[in-house]
């Protein structure tokens, strides 16, 4: 019996034309926040959040399944390969 290992993985897709788009958007966004505090982490949220923003609209993320199938015999088996001690 094979083993089979499925796993979802999320990537964001990149290409010339996002990385355009992103940077004629960015060079007219000065990333102030309309609402100044002197708090550095109401400050730091702000753009996190800015910029968290930004990646899921110009980079969205995407998931995809993949599966893994062991190439290893049927009698293989993560036990069988340990060493022995005796």
């Amino acid at each position: 019996m094979s083993i089979i290992l499925v796993s979802t993985i999320k990537y964001r897709k990149v290409t010339q034309n996002q990385h355009a788009l992103f940077l004629q958007h960015v060079s007219a966004d000065e990333f102030i926040n309309p609402q100044r505090t002197e708090n550095t982490q109401e400050e730091f949220d702000y753009f996190h959040k800015v910029a968290l923003g930004l990646l899921d609209r110009f980079y969205p993320e995407r998931t995809t399944t993949v599966g893994l199938r062991s190439r290893d015999p049927d009698y293989i088996t993560p036990h069988s390969c340990e060493e022995r001690t005796d």
